[in-house]
């Protein structure tokens, strides 16, 4: 299929797609719930005929073990969990030691990446070789069973969790399905000696079925808060400076709420905020990145901006257990 157009959105980025032909279009949304604590994206697949024919559609969706790992000397390992409401396909790295790498461009090697899916005659998850799974889709063949020769090396035949999702006829009208990604890191920061879980674990008492329930059940109404906030930003955006302007915001804003991480401290008994970096040495919540960023937190959630300051200034006025003695300002955690 050719890529005809990219729109992104301060919660929302979409896809569309169509054959060389142009008679079927694919709408791929990748879409962020508002609030942060949230730490799962739904992808939905809108299809429709342009050609007013009726065609038979399959959708095959594809999620690489390289999430999880650092690099090619981290084994792979993976499952899946099946029950009469949900499809989970999860995958991660073997040997896992939270916070074991960190510095420039190192990636979590910790965690577990879930693909999941509601419980549908339409949709089947599986979980194998990569290229075997692309091939038997393509070519039509009878989908692999799960490959059960694990852990193993992510260079020594790729290993992905993959979703068929099998539309059937369809014609003009729209079709949807959706799958779930969500990541859980399991520790999301280390802060002075203490490893902090994402904040969900403590709402949700470490139960990820229970997140994994919230995010089904919460979908509609997710999809229309998603839907309306993004079409309030956009159109104030679009009023303050037109309309390449309200892009460039939403694209900033889509970096800033993609770095924030919240986590709960167990020590303290109260949440922590930070912000994260691309490249930053291990180093996080460095002020010449919360500066700029600044305008969004006033702008729409500004107890947001007092939470992400909180922790960087109990570490200048030595409430950590890590005291600071230069004669400048702290500059990073």
């Amino acid at each position: 299929m050719k890529q005809t157009k990219l729109v992104v959105q301060p919660w929302r980025t979409i896809y569309t797609f169509s054959t060389p032909t142009d008679t079927i279009e694919l709408v791929v949304q990748f879409s962020q719930p508002t609030s942060i604590d949230d730490p799962f994206t739904y992808i939905t697949f809108d299809v429709r005929t342009l050609d007013k024919q009726t065609h038979s559609i399959r959708i095959y969706f594809e999620q690489s073990s390289s999430l999880v790992i650092n690099s090619n000397d981290d084994k792979v390992y993976w499952t899946r969990t099946d029950n009469s409401e949900i499809i989970d396909l999860s995958i991660s790295a073997y040997n896992q030691v939270p916070f074991g790498v960190h510095g420039h461009s190192e990636r979590n090697n910790w965690g577990y990446a879930h693909l999941i899916s509601s419980v549908s005659s339409q949709t089947k998850g599986y979980q194998g070789s990569a290229d075997k799974l692309r091939q038997a889709f393509i070519q039509q063949q009878p989908m692999p069973d799960d490959d059960t020769d694990k852990p193993r090396y992510p260079n020594v035949d790729p290993v992905s969790s993959a979703f068929v999702i099998d539309l059937g006829e369809i014609s003009s009208d729209i079709v949807s399905s959706y799958l779930i990604f969500l990541y859980d890191d399991v520790y999301s920061m280390y802060y002075f000696q203490e490893k902090q879980p994402p904040i969900w674990r403590a709402k949700f008492n470490n139960n990820l079925t229970l997140l994994i329930t919230k995010a089904i059940s919460s979908y509609l109404v997710n999809m229309i808060d998603i839907t309306e906030s993004n079409q309030m930003l956009i159109t104030l955006l679009t009023n303050a400076g037109g309309s390449k302007y309200a892009q460039l915001c939403s694209l900033a804003l889509r970096q800033i709420t993609g770095a924030l991480s919240r986590t709960w401290s167990y020590e303290q008994d109260r949440s922590f905020l930070f912000m994260k970096e691309i490249s930053s040495g291990g180093a996080v919540s460095t002020v010449d990145v919360i500066y700029p960023s600044s305008p969004y937190f006033l702008w729409i959630y500004p107890e947001m901006l007092r939470d992400l300051l909180l922790p960087i200034l109990a570490y200048a006025n030595n409430e950590t257990t890590v005291h600071y003695n230069l004669t400048w300002a702290p500059h990073h955690l």
